[in-house]
């Protein structure tokens, strides 16, 4: 997932941000309010949705590429240099993705 800076590079400034601006005031206390009650009625505490959210990063962070040495990737930033080796090797990356396992 791209950032909002990467996002602004990509397709420059003047495409739609991906988030609406963030809220102050009146508007974000109501906004709040509205979200407790309806976390009430649901039965949600604040503790499950953190547990929640904790586990939606889990999976963001999951493996996406393994090889037989246990290396792995979650396929953010740069190529490993192990993953690099073997394609340069001549290895198709799609050989070493994964179905998606947590670290």
């Amino acid at each position: 997932m791209q950032t909002f800076s990467e996002a602004l590079t990509t397709h420059g400034a003047n495409a739609p941000s991906p988030l609406p601006p963030p809220m102050s005031g009146e508007a974000r206390e109501r906004l709040i309010v509205w979200m407790r009650q309806k976390m009430a009625r649901a039965g949600i505490t604040l503790e499950a949705l953190e547990h929640a959210l904790m586990a939606d990063t889990r999976a963001a962070l999951a493996v996406q590429y393994r090889d037989a040495y246990g290396n792995t990737w979650d396929g953010a930033g740069a190529t490993p240099p192990w993953l690099n080796r073997a394609v340069a090797a001549g290895q198709s990356i799609e050989h070493f993705r994964c179905a998606g396992e947590t670290y």
